[in-house]
C-alpha cells in the first residue's frame, strides 16, 4: 500500500513538472513575439494623408507621402556588363525586400519591355544600348535605376560614351545613377544597406514622412502627413518579427475645402469651416478619432450655397478627422491635431530644480513657464531647449511646485529625505573641512569684485552695480566679430559674457542672469536676435540660417577640416556645406535645425523643383541633414 501510494505521488510529481515545463516553454514562445501591427484604414483628410493602425508590443511605422504611384515589384537585369561578379550576392541581397511583402524577380532583355509598375534595376557597369534607346518608355512604366559609369556604354562592345551628359533634363529626372560597378557597390555594406531602405521606402518619391516607435503598447495609433493636390501614401512597419509595407492608391484632392486651425492645445477651440451647395440628398458630417465616431449630423439637404461653421474643445490630445459626405461619397474633411503637453522634473540637484517641457514628445524650444515653490508667489522661468530650471532651496520633506505653461497647470509633488545628524557629518564633514581651509587660504588672496549689470529696473540684487547701455552691449558683439575674424556670425551667451569682461566689467565676473535679462531686453527692443542659444545684432541676416552655419563652423574647425568661405556656403573642396539651396555643381550638405525643419523644406517645394532635387538626392550630389549629425558625414 505505501509502495503504491509513493508511486501515485511520483506520477503526480512528474505530471506537475512537466507541466511546468510545458508552461515556461509557452511563456518563452510568447515572449518571443514581442510585436504585432494591424493596418485598420487610411484615406485623405484634407491637406493630409493618414495611416489608422492597431500595434501591440514594440516595433516602428513610418508613413511616407509620395508624388507618384508607389512600386512594389523589383525587376533586376541580368545581362552582360562589368565589375558583376558579385551579381548573385545582390540579388541575395535585395531578395530580403520580400521579408516586407514585395517581389523581387531576375528578368532578361527580351523582358524589358514588358516591366510595368516596378523599380527596374540595372546593374551592368555599363549601360546597355538597348536600355539607353528605351528610357522614354522603360522610366514612364517603371522607375529605372542604373548601377554603373556615365562614360561607359555596352553595345556590340564595351565603348567610351559620355551618354548622360548628352541627355535633356527631362530625360535625367527617368533615371536613378548610381556610379560605381556592382562590385564596387557590394564591397560597401553601408551603401547596400542604404540601398535597399531606398527601394523599400521609394525614396525618389517621398515629399513627407512621420514615424511613430513604440514599446510595450498596446492600442489604436494614426499617423499624419501633408500631402500635394493628388499624392499616394506608402506605410512601412516593424513589429517584433513581423515586417510589412503597406501602399494607397491615388488620393486626389477632395471638391470641398474645408478650412480649420489645424494644431490646437487642449484648452484652445478647434474652428472649422466650410461652404456646401447642389448636395445629392443629405448632407452629413462626423468626427472622428481612430476610426470611432465621437459627434455626428445630419446637414439635410443643400441647394443653394451655404456656409457651415463649427468649433470644439478636445480634452484629450490626438488626431481627429471631420468629415462631411452625401450619397455621392466623400466631399471633403479635415484633420485637427490636439497636441500633448507634459511637464516633469527631471532632477534636483542641490539648489537647482530642473523641469522638462515636451510637446508631442519633443522638447519644447523656447517659452515661458510659471512656477510657484510651496505656494510661493509664482515667478517666470525661460524655456531653453525643453528645460526650465528653478534655483530655490527647498525644504525637507514635502514640496510642491505649482507649474503653469500657457493654460496647462499642474502640482508637482517632490518629497526631499532628511539625513540623520550622523550620516550628515559622515557624509559632508571631509567636504567641510576642506572648504574651511580653501576659505582660509582664498581669504588671504585679492578679491576680484562680481558686478551685476544693471538696465534700468532689470536688476534685483544688491551687488556692485553697473550701469551699462544698450550702445556698450552693441561694442561686446561687435568685438567678438574682429576678435575672431567672422562677418556678422551670432555667438553663444558665454562669448558675450567674455566680452563683457574684457570691455565692461574689467575682468570681473558677470552674472549669466543679468545677462540674459539685458539680451531679452534688447530682443524686446529689436536690436537682438536669438535662436536657441545664440544671439546676433538686429540686422545681420536671418538669425536661424546663421545659428546652422555657425553650428557647421564649429564641426568643421572641432573635426580639422580644411575650407574656405564662398557666397554659397562652406567649401571643403569636395563638397559645399549650407543652409541655403542652392543648384550647384559640387556636392550640396544642406543643413537643417533637426528632422521636421528638412520635412517642412521638402514639403514648400513645388512641381519641377522638387523633382529636380530629388533626383539630385538620388545621384548623390545632395544630402539633406539635420546640424547634430553633420559631423558624420566630414
Amino acid at each position: 500500500m505505501k509502495k503504491i501510494a509513493l508511486t501515485i505521488m511520483l506520477v503526480v510529481f512528474l505530471v506537475l513538472a512537466a507541466t511546468f515545463v510545458i508552461t515556461l516553454i509557452g511563456f518563452q514562445e510568447e515572449e518571443a513575439e514581442k510585436g504585432y501591427l494591424e493596418v485598420l484604414s487610411s484615406g485623405r483628410a484634407g491637406d493630409f494623408g493618414y495611416y489608422l493602425y492597431h500595434a501591440n508590443g514594440s516595433g516602428n511605422a513610418t508613413l511616407f507621402g509620395l508624388d507618384e504611384e508607389p512600386r512594389d515589384r523589383v525587376y533586376i537585369l541580368s545581362e552582360t556588363g562589368i565589375g558583376m561578379e558579385s551579381f548573385n550576392d545582390f540579388v541575395d541581397e535585395m531578395d530580403t525586400l520580400k521579408e516586407y511583402g514585395m517581389t523581387v524577380e531576375v528578368i532578361g532583355r527580351g523582358d524589358v519591355r514588358n516591366t510595368r509598375d516596378g523599380v527596374l534595376i540595372v546593374p551592368t557597369g555599363a549601360i546597355p544600348d538597348y536600355i539607353l534607346n528605351t528610357i522614354g518608355s522603360t522610366g514612364t512604366f517603371n522607375t529605372l535605376v542604373y548601377i554603373g559609369k556615365t562614360d561607359l556604354k555596352m553595345a556590340s562592345s564595351l565603348r567610351k560614351d559620355y551618354w548622360y551628359t548628352q541627355l535633356d533634363e527631362e530625360t535625367k529626372e527617368k533615371i536613378i545613377v548610381k556610379e560605381y560597378t556592382l562590385d564596387e557597390f557590394m564591397d560597401d555594406p553601408a551603401l547596400v544597406e542604404a540601398f535597399k531602405q531606398e527601394v523599400l521606402e521609394n525614396r525618389w518619391a517621398v515629399v513627407s514622412e512621420e514615424s511613430h516607435i513604440f514599446e510595450n503598447y498596446g492600442g489604436d495609433s494614426s499617423l499624419f502627413v501633408p500631402l500635394e493636390e493628388t499624392g499616394y501614401l506608402r506605410f512601412l512597419y516593424t513589429a517584433g518579427p513581423q515586417r510589412g509595407v503597406d501602399s494607397s492608391g491615388l488620393l486626389p484632392e477632395e471638391p470641398v475645402r474645408m478650412e480649420t486651425d489645424g494644431h490646437v492645445y487642449p484648452w484652445e477651440r478647434a474652428a472649422v469651416s466650410f461652404t456646401l451647395s447642389n448636395t445629392t440628398g443629405k448632407a452629413f458630417y462626423t468626427v472622428e478619432k481612430n476610426g470611432v465616431i465621437l459627434l455626428s449630423e445630419d446637414l439635410g439637404r443643400v441647394g443653394v450655397e451655404k456656409a457651415f461653421y463649427y468649433t470644439y474643445e478636445f480634452e484629450e490630445p490626438g488626431d481627429y478627422i471631420v468629415k462631411v459626405y452625401d450619397s455621392s461619397g466623400m466631399l471633403g474633411s479635415t484633420y485637427i491635431h490636439v497636441k500633448d503637453i507634459k511637464i516633469v522634473r527631471e532632477g534636483t540637484y542641490d539648489i537647482r530644480t530642473v523641469f522638462k517641457v515636451t510637446v508631442d514628445g519633443e522638447p519644447l524650444k523656447s517659452g515661458d513657464l510659471y512656477i510657484s515653490v510651496n505656494n510661493a508667489e509664482a515667478e517666470k522661468y525661460p524655456i531653453i531647449d525643453g528645460r526650465a530650471t528653478v534655483a530655490e532651496k527647498l525644504q525637507s520633506g514635502k514640496n510642491v511646485f505649482r507649474v503653469q505653461y500657457l493654460e496647462y497647470k499642474e502640482d508637482i509633488t517632490y518629497t526631499r529625505e532628511q539625513a540623520s545628524t550622523i550620516e550628515t557629518y559622515l557624509t559632508w564633514g571631509p567636504f567641510i573641512l576642506v572648504f574651511i581651509v580653501v576659505v582660509y587660504v582664498l581669504a588671504s588672496m585679492r578679491k576680484r569684485p562680481m558686478y551685476t549689470i544693471k538696465v534700468e529696473v532689470l536688476s534685483r540684487k544688491e551687488r556692485n552695480l553697473l550701469e551699462v547701455s544698450f550702445d556698450d552691449m552693441e561694442k561686446c558683439f561687435e568685438y567678438l566679430q574682429d576678435k575672431f575674424g567672422w562677418d556678422n556670425v551670432p555667438v553663444k551667451l558665454s562669448e558675450l559674457a567674455y566680452s563683457v569682461r574684457k570691455n565692461i566689467t574689467d575682468g570681473a565676473d558677470v552674472l549669466d542672469g543679468d545677462l540674459e535679462a539685458i539680451l531679452k531686453a534688447m530682443e524686446k527692443k529689436g536690436i537682438v536676435e536669438r535662436y536657441g542659444d545664440y544671439y546676433q545684432l538686429k540686422g545681420w541676416g536671418d538669425v536661424k540660417n546663421g545659428m546652422l552655419m555657425r553650428k557647421a563652423r564649429d564641426t568643421l574647425v572641432k573635426n580639422g577640416v580644411k575650407f574656405k568661405e564662398t557666397k554659397h556656403g562652406f567649401d571643403t573642396g569636395s563638397k559645399i556645406i549650407s543652409a541655403e539651396y542652392a543648384d550647384l555643381k559640387k556636392k550640396l550638405l544642406l543643413v537643417f535645425d533637426g528632422e521636421e525643419d528638412a520635412r517642412r523644406f521638402m514639403k514648400s517645394l513645388k512641381g519641377s523643383e522638387r523633382a529636380r532635387l530629388e533626383v539630385k538626392k538620388a545621384n548623390d550630389m545632395i544630402t539633406l541633414v539635420p546640424i547634430d549629425r553633420l559631423e558624420d558625414l566630414l
